[in-house]
């Protein structure tokens, strides 16, 4: 089914044919038909989450995760109600069972560009770009195609939160991708790619609010993410010593906020954001 959707999809015809549309509405009303499960089941659905969000420093992460039918991971839990160091037992097993697995990063600047919310509808789309890359590399396609692309991409994606990623934004996102990695062979190529993609996105979403301790892949999803962004962030605090950046991670505490006053913002923090001194540049490392 998947495969003539995207025949249909760039065939240059709005509409799929009523078979398909038909098979959309069935599969659709079966999505999650109880919230009200403990844990629900998402057979070939990936989970997305983000970290990062709400702190004065560092970029938002976001990755996507695809688990496969059986999967061995006792204590996969919400990343925030984990402790460090079983967050990061948990992501190499995680990494290790995945079908699919994908991370998107946007920095500071962007953030400040874009605004928060924006700046993470596209690590979410990063995110979900980098895992059909890496999954068309683990089948040596040297020079894949964009109906190759598409292909591996899951068919359904759970996303944490009551939002789901604007087709607009994933479609720019993925258009600029396949144009980096030479699958848009030209910027006219790019536009048909991106329009497209806009009017029917490759998968059907659905938001849940509490994912991450609903969606198994979300919950996948958020431990990855929290891993990959406090690595980063102990990595970013020998670069600017004195912001305690391996303790609090960006996150506005007393001691970031009195280091921010002392030393002013680096490259990491959020000028748009409150708590960030405003009328400054940010500084460069030492």
């Amino acid at each position: 089914m998947r495969l003539a959707y995207f025949f249909t999809l760039f065939s240059g015809r709005p509409r799929p044919c009523p078979f398909f549309a038909m098979a959309y509405k069935k599969q659709n009303a079966a999505l999650l038909p109880g919230l009200e499960a403990q844990t629900l089941s998402c057979e070939g659905a990936a989970g997305i989450d983000e970290v990062g969000r709400g702190c004065l420093a560092g970029p938002v992460v976001a990755c996507a995760v695809l688990l496969p039918k059986k999967f061995d991971l006792p204590g996969l839990a919400d990343s925030k109600k984990l402790s460090r160091e079983q967050r990061e037992a948990l992501d190499p097993a995680i990494r290790s069972q995945a079908l699919l697995l994908g991370i998107g990063v946007v920095d500071a600047a962007r953030i400040d560009e874009i605004n928060i919310l924006q700046a993470t509808f596209e690590a979410m789309s990063l995110a979900l770009v980098d895992m059909g890359l890496k999954m068309l590399e683990k089948q040596n396609q040297d020079v894949p195609s964009l109906k190759s692309f598409l292909h591996v991409m899951p068919s359904r994606l759970f996303v944490d939160g009551n939002k789901t990623i604007p087709a607009d934004v994933l479609a720019r996102v993925l258009s600029q991708k396949l144009a980096a990695e030479n699958l848009a062979k030209d910027r006219e190529e790019r536009i048909r790619i991106e329009t497209a993609l806009a009017m029917r996105p490759p998968f059907r979403q659905r938001a849940v609010i509490g994912g991450d301790a609903l969606v198994p892949a979300i919950s996948a999803a958020s431990i990855v993410a929290k891993v990959y962004r406090d690595a980063f962030m102990d990595e970013m605090d020998r670069a600017y010593p004195g912001y305690g950046f391996a303790a609090h991670k960006g996150y506005g505490t007393k001691e970031h906020l009195k280091a921010l006053q002392e030393l002013g913002p680096c490259p990491l923090h959020r000028l748009s954001f409150k708590g960030v001194p405003k009328g400054v540049s940010r500084t460069k490392s030492s």
